[in-house]
């Protein structure tokens, strides 16, 4: 009975107020109560917001099962002109959403902040029934003397706006296959041989149980509640690399482990960071080419 009520009321708010509510409205009209009259603006006010909360995620949630990932048509290119990998660049996101956005009655705007080192900015995406959701990111402001200060906040608000959108909408860019370029060699030194530990028999069980059981636990995959948590570790940690080669390689020596202990969307969720960080430092570099050229 309950649900049936709740359907009724509902689907009612589409079209006006609920006939419910204005038979109630009558009735404390006729009595001059007051309080009544508050009690059902308030009504439907929640029900109202109810509703259109819920056209909110039906049209997100259709707008997702329809869009396809978006390429990345930006060609970052190595010094001898071959081609290093593509990414998304913010039109193409725009380009790629703008049309099933106007479709499922979706709009999007941003709010940003600034402050001494970072900027923040707030992602509001709307739906045309009036409800609303924001996503917020704060990208900091590193001043590596590569660029200039201008350059350093327009780089940070374009970052900080491409993956606020993406976060919100919960978007995907078609992944490149060749992030792991090997553009500086490290040489190898000789490795030292080991050094060699005299362990006592009756010591063994002691000393050696303990690393089987380490070993053991990295093998298995975290929890989601510690996944979670270890991919927000994980970012904070990218978030450190200030140029394209720190990233690639802390990448590629962190990548098999980081794969084996998330869950699949968490680690998706760092891909995602990685792409974008990528790009930013991309753009830091091109930015910090063009000016020494000047």
């Amino acid at each position: 009975m309950e649900e049936k009520e709740k359907k009724i009321m509902v689907s009612d708010v589409k079209v006006g107020v609920p006939d419910i509510v204005m038979d109630m409205a009558k009735v404390a009209v006729e009595k001059a109560d007051v309080g009544i009259l508050e009690k059902l603006v308030e009504m439907r006010r929640q029900l109202k917001d109810e509703w259109a909360k819920e056209r909110f995620f039906e049209a997100l949630s259709a707008f997702q099962a329809e869009l396809k990932p978006v390429k990345k048509t930006k060609a970052v290119k190595n010094k001898d002109g071959t081609i290093r990998y593509h990414y998304a660049t913010f039109d193409d996101i725009v380009s790629a959403i703008q049309p099933l956005l106007e479709k499922y009655g979706l709009s999007y705007h941003f709010k940003t902040s600034f402050d001494a080192k970072s900027v923040t900015v707030d992602c509001i995406v709307t739906h045309r029934e009036g409800h609303s959701e924001t996503t917020s990111f704060k990208a900091p402001i590193e001043f590596s003397g590569r660029m200039l200060p201008i350059q350093e906040w327009g780089s940070a608000l374009t970052y900080s706006k491409r993956y606020s959108l993406s976060l919100a909408l919960g978007l995907a860019t078609e992944e490149d296959t060749d992030m792991v370029v090997e553009e500086h060699p490290v040489e190898k030194l000789p490795e030292k041989p080991p050094e060699q530990t005299f362990i006592r028999q009756e010591q063994k069980p002691k000393i050696i149980k303990p690393v089987i059981e380490i070993e053991k636990d990295e093998e298995q995959r975290l929890s989601p509640e510690a996944s979670s948590a270890y991919a927000e570790q994980i970012i904070k940690h990218l978030a450190t690399y200030k140029n394209i080669f720190q990233l690639r390689n802390g990448w590629k020596k962190h990548y098999e482990e980081w794969k084996a202990k998330l869950q699949p969307e968490d680690f998706a969720e760092v891909v995602r960071f990685k792409d974008d960080l990528k790009v930013k430092l991309t753009e830091d570099a091109e930015y910090g080419d063009k000016d020494d050229d000047r």
